[in-house]
């Protein structure tokens, strides 16, 4: 059994200013794949040894060295990989088999939420609620997403706390998609990047 979505060829390249999703992880590893290098810096500070209770008679006026390690920011890890990324081919039309690995692909469609509700003689037993791509098919693919990986502002508007209940959002997305499916036959795929696409 297959599962199709249609194929389109396009420009891959994106914005990083419109980065909306973005799994360092995924990144991180294609970063240090291409340049060899870690996806960390680690930034070095001197300091004087002053003569307090810790130091001893011999330590005080030397130098100690302090060493903190930072991740390299969404634009510097973009930079490096984005003609890495560009390569990978768009597909709304691709066959995914029920017993198929999965496939790293670029889709576009628009981001929106869906709630299912799962009912028994009229009584409410369970709610979910998921993010979801709406291709041009009219086909769906549900995103499981990992929250610490949006960008700021977008965790801020989608907390609980916002004031956000619908979402319609024009996007560009690398995705894994698996040969899985829910209940309601739609395809599931884990976000790699998401970037909003000027239409």
């Amino acid at each position: 059994m297959a599962w199709l979505f249609s194929k389109k060829k396009t420009d891959n390249s994106f914005n990083v200013d419109r980065l909306i999703y973005i799994n360092r992880e995924y990144a991180d590893s294609i970063y240090e794949e291409e340049t060899g290098k870690s996806a960390k810096t680690t930034i070095a500070k001197n300091s004087t040894i002053k003569g307090d209770a810790k130091a001893t008679l011999f330590s005080i006026g030397a130098l100690a060295s302090e060493t903190s390690t930072y991740p390299l920011s969404n634009f510097e890890i973009i930079k490096k990989i984005k003609s890495r990324l560009s390569k990978i081919e768009q597909k709304n039309d691709v066959f995914i088999n029920a017993v198929e690995i999965s496939k790293t692909i670029w889709v576009e469609g628009i981001l929106t939420t869906a709630t299912e509700i799962s009912s028994s003689s009229n009584i409410e037993k369970c709610k979910n609620f998921y993010f979801q791509i709406e291709l041009e098919s009219g086909d769906h693919i549900i995103l499981i997403l990992n929250e610490k990986y949006f960008m700021y502002d977008f965790s801020v508007l989608l907390s609980p706390n916002s004031y956000v209940t619908q979402v319609s959002l024009p996007i560009k997305a690398l995705i894994r998609v698996f040969s899985m499916k829910n209940a309601f036959n739609n395809l599931i795929a884990v976000p790699l990047i998401l970037t909003e696409k000027e239409t």
